[in-house]
């Protein structure tokens, strides 16, 4: 909201953000079923390997469209 009012452009949408979270949730919880028998633990550790792939995927989304 701060950047329409200046009228400057942040680029940060997060949307993948929210996908990479997403993908490590579900990737960690059938992880803390196997691993740990425990759901808990894998939301914690997806959920951590999710910000991860978001930032990661933020960051190329970024460089792509500063190169355009």
């Amino acid at each position: 909201m701060a950047s329409e009012v200046s009228g400057k452009k942040s680029g940060y949408d997060g949307k993948f953000m929210g996908i990479g979270i997403a993908l490590g949730m579900a990737f960690g919880v059938v992880l803390g079923m196997l691993l740990f028998d425990n759901p808990g633990v894998g939301i914690a550790i997806g959920a951590g390997m999710g910000v991860a792939i978001g930032t990661a995927l933020e960051i190329q989304a970024k460089e792509r469209r500063d190169r355009s």
